[in-house]
């Protein structure tokens, strides 16, 4: 049925709307219209609920919509139905005074750190004041401001956010010398709960094929997906993106095409250093990363990094970098040190000891070791990789990285019998994550160590719920947010 829908699907936009395509052999499409959203007035609330599809197939094809299967197809909306968030809020322009605007975590769970390029090279402020708040709880703050290594006549810009409440929204502008930038909102919930939730979104590789046509397309897709992720994954509290931001690491416009949106200004991004990224120092000139280390540095603010949110503490790995694999044990013992009241322990790489795609096979040599025994000795509940552009849930593996028959996870052949309740599991759960537009969707090759593994095609996003005793992560085709795999760990 998922595949009836998708060739419905672009069947009706090819003939209405047009098609872009990224010439790429290994790659699958999914196309989207440059108006890719209805224009709801920014007054208006946006449902969180998926919208009821008009009968667009009824009126195409003339026939009865009541028949079962085209009630399972009219489930979910096209996606230009969706509110579109960039309605609420001015994005930046490619060429204006400023762009290029992105949120991280900070240090500590009170802060944020914002960047942003600027034409202007007076020093940098970013003025961040609460909704309902006094003089005394503002938090503006001065920026660091210096020339771009990566867009000529701009200056990077990075301000620390501290002192942030708990369920408070702020409002916040930029301003270098005289220009400012428009109000921008930031909301925040609860910074010491141990239950929140986040988001995962595979490698969106912005700028595959890098013809106009390839990038507005490309573009118009990671549009819908935030609204998707804003719309569907409301309570969400931070993006994790596996890696390859972009397709070229030295291009400026990709970087423009991935970053001006509006839905990223409220949002803070987890970014992950992939292969398209490295080697240039775009990648840290775009992004400022919480408690960086030296460990995994390849072309400056580029190493390894962590974050703390609730119970859990978030290590992000450089697997890009020039340093024997080895060297990311020692930084994820110093953060463990340095963190050691954190319950669950959650490792980000953008290259995985598991893998689909046959080419992959040599960088899964070269790490598996290293990854297994990060996993034992670290007691490490959940690694996140990406770089396959396929959804994979991998069995537990060994320090070959063959999957392991375990009593607890046992090596089935029929999808119903896959474990998907963990109770204190001795291994860790490995996930690789599908590509976040249609730049590159790459169908799985016959590998043993997958559970489950899934291409249909489309983009997909990934819901992650963590409370003080479980993790639930669920993964949606990010079309028709039907669900494609789901599981939880439970820890005591």
């Amino acid at each position: 049925m998922k595949k009836q829908f998708i060739a419905l699907f672009s069947t009706l936009l090819i003939l209405s709307l047009g098609i872009w395509g990224c010439g790429k052999d290994e790659t699958e499409t999914v196309s989207i219209p440059e108006t890719v959203v209805e224009e709801v007035s920014a007054e208006e609330e946006p449902s969180s609920e998926p919208i009821a599809e008009e009968s667009a197939v009824k009126e195409e094809t003339g026939e009865d919509a009541n028949t079962e299967s085209e009630e399972e197809e009219n489930e979910y909306p096209y996606w230009w139905e969706l509110y579109d968030y960039n309605l609420n809020q001015e994005v930046l322009a490619a060429d204006g005074e400023f762009k290029n605007l992105t949120i991280q975590p900070g240090d500590e769970p009170d802060q944020i750190r914002i960047t942003w390029f600027s034409k202007s090279s007076s020093r940098g402020k970013v003025k961040f004041e609460p909704e309902n708040g006094s003089i005394f709880s503002n938090l503006s703050a001065k920026a660091t401001t210096e020339a771009s290594v990566s867009v000529p006549g701009y200056y990077r810009n990075c301000a620390l956010i501290d002192g942030l409440d708990s369920n408070t929204t702020y409002y916040y502008t930029l301003q270098n010398g005289g220009s400012e930038s428009p109000v921008y909102k930031y909301k925040t919930k609860d910074l010491d709960s141990t239950d929140f939730t986040f988001t995962i979104a595979g490698d969106p590789e912005i700028g595959l094929g890098d013809a106009e046509d390839v990038l507005s397309g490309q573009r118009s897709i990671w549009r819908v997906v935030l609204n998707r992720m804003k719309a569907q994954i409301s309570d969400s509290e931070f993006l994790i993106t596996t890696g390859d931001q972009v397709a070229d690491p030295a291009s400026s416009v990709h970087y423009d095409y991935f970053l001006d949106n509006s839905v990223l200004y409220s949002t803070p991004l987890v970014p992950v250093v992939g292969n398209h990224d490295n080697g240039t120092g775009y990648f840290g000139d775009h992004f400022s990363l919480p408690n960086m280390s030296s460990i995994g540095q390849e072309s400056g603010r580029d190493g390894d990094y962590w974050f703390v949110k609730g119970n859990a503490l978030f290590m992000v790995l450089n697997s890009m970098c020039p340093q024997p694999t080895e060297i990311h044990e020692q930084f994820i013992a110093e953060a463990i040190n340095a963190n050691p009241d954190a319950k669950w322990r959650i490792v980000v790489s953008h290259y995985s000891p598991i893998t689909m795609v046959e080419r992959y096979q040599g960088v899964r040599e070269s790490i598996k070791a290293v990854y297994d025994y990060i996993g034992e000795v670290f007691d490490i509940d959940l690694f996140i990789g990406g770089h396959d552009h396929i959804y994979t849930r991998g069995y537990f593996i060994d320090e070959d990285g063959d999957p392991i028959d375990h009593e607890d996870y046992p090596i089935e052949d029929d999808a119903e019998d896959i474990v998907n309740e963990f109770d204190n599991p001795e291994e860790p759960i490995f996930v690789i994550f599908n590509g976040a537009t249609d730049a590159l969707l790459r169908e799985p090759e016959d590998y043993p160590w997958a559970a489950v593994c899934v291409q249909n095609g489309v983009p997909q996003l990934t819901e992650v719920h963590v409370t003080e005793d479980s993790i639930t992560m669920e993964t949606h085709d990010a079309d028709s947010w039907a669900t494609i795999d789901k599981f939880t760990i439970y820890k005591d």
